[in-house]
């Protein structure tokens, strides 16, 4: 009995032109998306969505912070930690490198004393990548400091990741590219709808190994699938950018980004402010934005 999945002749054709030639061509390529996290503490909620193991991550923090608070238990501590933490959970073998700004205007003895600090809070933290005898890559955007050289250690321990060196099944690379295919069309697709249909044409076996090419690919940050509720597992995000817009329409600091006046107009301005003050809202508030 040959059991081999069906793989659609248009497909693998499609495939083979368009990436195999090229991939072999341009063997040396590389690319890197790159995500800029909300800081304030409102989208803490949202972070964990985007914390995946299969990413690389770079904390940047102001070095004057930490020289002008350096004996105590202060606000760039605590705030190194917080994130250090939570890439710690939720992805802790993925390389972190931590980057300092504004190194024109530090000396060498001031820098030597940021390194000492950094390593004597960081000890238990064994992500932290760094080359060299500092823990963390001095830099200056304005004077150019040390941009060269934290671009080549991002590639490098991008390359060197787990995730970048793992083999996936040729039968996988073709339902990526054409899920992926569908972004300029749509936002997410659905499983049981569109994307079983897909994995059948790509000669996947079935949901489970769909589900684990999904699960696979939301690791690397290529789309977004989330499986905490059976809602959610039926739903696969390929366009991240609508999800944040969805999201941060409700998740942000009210104190910054929301007029609650604007909704009186359309007798809602009590639900906004019943929802950032109290953690109550209604459906009509959640219907409008």
């Amino acid at each position: 009995v040959n059991s081999t999945p069906k793989t659609s002749p248009a497909l693998v054709r499609e495939y083979r032109e368009e990436l195999i030639l090229d991939a072999l061509s341009q063997d040396d390529d590389f690319k890197l998306s790159f995500w800029d996290f909300g800081g304030q503490e409102a989208f803490y909620t949202m972070h964990h969505i985007f914390l995946t193991p299969g990413g690389l991550y770079v904390f940047v923090f102001d070095s004057r912070d930490i020289l002008n608070d350096i004996t105590t238990t202060s606000t760039w501590e605590r705030n190194m930690l917080f994130w250090l933490r939570s890439v710690r959970l939720h992805a802790p073998r993925a390389p972190v490198l931590l980057v300092g700004t504004f190194a024109s205007e530090l000396s060498v003895s001031e820098i030597s004393t940021i390194d000492n600090c950094l390593k004597r809070t960081l000890k238990t933290f064994t992500q932290i990548s760094s080359t060299g005898d500092l823990c963390y890559f001095p830099i200056d955007n304005k004077e150019h400091i040390g941009i060269k050289e934290l671009r080549h250690a991002v590639e490098k321990a991008a390359r060197e990741s787990e995730s970048s060196n793992s083999e996936v099944s040729a039968r996988w690379m073709l339902f990526l590219d054409e899920i992926l295919r569908q972004k300029s069309q749509k936002s997410y697709l659905l499983i049981d709808q569109e994307v079983v249909s897909i994995g059948e044409k790509a000669g996947l076996s079935g949901i489970l190994e769909m589900e684990a090419a999904l699960d696979f690919f939301h690791e690397l940050g290529f789309l977004i699938h989330i499986d905490s509720t059976a809602i959610l597992r039926n739903i696969v995000v390929i366009r991240p950018q609508w999800l944040l817009h969805g999201m941060s329409n409700l998740i942000r600091d009210s104190d910054v980004h929301v007029v609650f006046e604007k909704y009186e107009d359309v007798a809602l301005e009590e639900s906004a402010r019943s929802t950032y003050e109290t953690g109550i809202t209604t459906r009509q508030y959640l219907e409008h934005i």
